[in-house]
Parts: C-alpha cells; structure tokens; sequence
C-alpha cells in the first residue's frame, strides 16, 4: 500500500490504469455494454485547512469536467459526496477504460454496497 501526505491510503491499483483491480476484476466479467455502476473518486483536497463551504465548492467546480465528459463514455453521474470526493456513476463497462485517461480523475473503483454483518 501507498501513503499520499501520509493520510490517504490507497489499495492496490492496476499498473496500467487508475482502475482497481476489484473494478478490472469486474470489468473481465461483465458484458461490453452492461451497464455499471462505478466510483470516480477525485484527487484529494490539498487546500490545506480549506472551510466546509470551501470544500464543497471546490468539489463543485472539480466535478464539472467530469460531469461535462460522461455523456461522450455513455455515463451520467447518479450521486456524488462532496465529503469524500466522489462521484457515484453508471456507465457501460466497455467505457470505464476509456473515462480513465481524464487526468481529473484519481481513481475508479467498484460501487459495492456496505452491509451489516
């Protein structure tokens, strides 16, 4: 594992691309066009002590190019965290490599769901 600024860990990620390998995995198994739902998370804010409503608007303005980008991959945003810098995705699978090369783009990863044990 890398540390970034000593905070922020990051999980193993495929050499080649900013895709994890639990997304890559997925994307192996899955149909060209089916439809996904994947995390885009953005770089991380090295604002320093930015305010709340700093953070969020710079969020704001970090996920416009994105969001200006996903219709041309067949994507659209379906939620977003400002908090953590994310963005919640749906997009055909044969496209995630492709929406990869954006350099506003930090990683992407699966979009699991969190359940209770």
């Amino acid at each position: 594992m890398k540390m970034i600024e000593g905070t922020i860990e990051l999980m193993e990620m495929n050499t080649k691309t900013k895709i994890t390998e639990a997304l890559d995995t997925q994307l192996q198994a899955r149909g060209k066009n089916e439809m996904l739902d994947i995390i885009i998370e953005l770089p991380p804010n090295t604002s320093g002590e930015a305010t709340i409503p700093e953070m969020r608007s710079s969020f704001d303005q970090d996920i416009k190019p994105v969001d200006a980008a996903l219709p041309h991959y067949g994507g659209e945003i379906i939620a977003s965290n400002w908090l953590n810098r994310t963005l919640c995705v749906k997009i055909p699978a044969a496209n995630v490599p492709e929406l990869s090369v954006l350099p506003e783009i930090f990683r992407l990863d699966t979009s699991d769901r969190i359940e209770r044990e």
